[in-house]
């Protein structure tokens, strides 16, 4: 039964009611499944004391739920993040009497949220929503980010991850990006059943035959050979969030998040400018501190963890 991945923001409580706890670390699972549905529920466990593991939720996410109980800085920044990740699938709950929808519209205006339906009734009536978005299979090139790795005595190395593209199957001999180790796929399991393939949607646990988990890093990306692109530099078509008031200039330090990556980096080049403002647009180079993997047309994300306000810079797509 394929899965339908659900990033839920604005209320970590929310996230028990609709699913069985499972991987926990500063992203939380929840899974659901029954004879109708699969789901996995996503969580940003250390969000807000921590940006990363926002944007990595939110690019774990086929839609997105985000939890209203009141207005305040968090809300904020978690709608600028939505928008900069340009994560179009979603709707909104409100939780308690202290907000109504006509206080959210000035907020939500101007951004991806603006299109996001209100969802109410019981946990079923949520479930059955939630359901029509499950992801449309295809043929493209297998890609599977990781979100998890570790050892385990008697079987080596498995991570845990969405299958995002393709399929990917046992014995197939994929690459891990960037690095570009070559790995045997020596088994799959989906909810905690063995199979002998997972499709788009599919949180799978995949034991991978060839590299050792202290070498693998969250982010990492299993694909066939040849069909993604690793180094340190690349452009993006950027636009800068209309809320970042500093907005970005030549010479920056940031971090840059594509996928399931986090990384430090620098902004090597502005085209034809110096600096861009709240709310403008321009082609910027990125240098990262360390090997990242990539694909033309991705969505990336720059963010400043260490600011005291708005951490979102904005968003765009790579060149």
């Amino acid at each position: 039964m394929r899965c339908v991945n659900v990033t839920i923001l604005g209320d970590k409580d929310f996230v028990a009611k609709l699913g069985k706890k499972g991987t926990v670390s500063d992203i939380s699972m929840y899974n659901f499944k029954d004879s109708k549905y699969a789901f996995t529920f996503v969580c940003p466990e250390k969000y807000p004391e921590r940006i990363q593991p926002l944007c990595q939720s939110l690019n774990m996410a086929d839609v997105a739920l985000l939890v209203v109980s009141k207005l305040d800085k968090q809300l904020g920044e978690t709608v600028v993040a939505l928008d900069s990740a340009g994560v179009k699938n979603g709707f909104i709950v409100i939780q308690g009497n202290d907000v109504i929808p006509e206080q959210l519209a000035p907020l939500f205006k101007g951004t991806v949220i603006e299109n996001y339906k209100f969802l109410g009734g019981t946990t079923g009536e949520m479930m059955e929503t939630l359901s029509a978005l499950l992801p449309e299979k295809n043929d493209l090139p297998a890609k599977v980010p990781i979100d998890h790795f570790f050892n385990v005595k008697g079987v080596g190395t498995v991570v845990l991850g969405v299958v995002k593209r393709g399929k990917i199957n046992v014995h197939d001999e994929p690459i891990v990006y960037p690095i570009g180790k070559k790995i045997f796929v020596r088994s799959i399991q989906i909810h905690d059943a063995d199979m002998e393939h997972g499709e788009v949607g599919d949180r799978v646990g995949l034991a991978l035959k060839g590299i050792e988990a202290d070498e693998l890093d969250r982010g990492y990306v299993i694909a066939p050979e040849g069909t993604l692109r690793a180094g340190q530099d690349f452009k993006a078509q950027f636009k800068v969030s209309k809320y970042c008031r500093d907005g970005i200039k030549k010479g920056d330090r940031l971090m840059v998040s594509i996928g399931l990556q986090v990384k430090s980096a620098s902004v090597s080049d502005i085209d034809r400018k110096e600096l861009l403002k709240a709310g403008e647009s321009g082609v910027v180079s990125i240098k990262t501190d360390a090997p990242t993997c990539f694909e033309k047309d991705e969505p990336m994300m720059i963010v400043r963890a260490d600011a005291k306000d708005l951490r979102v810079v904005g968003g765009g797509r790579i060149l």
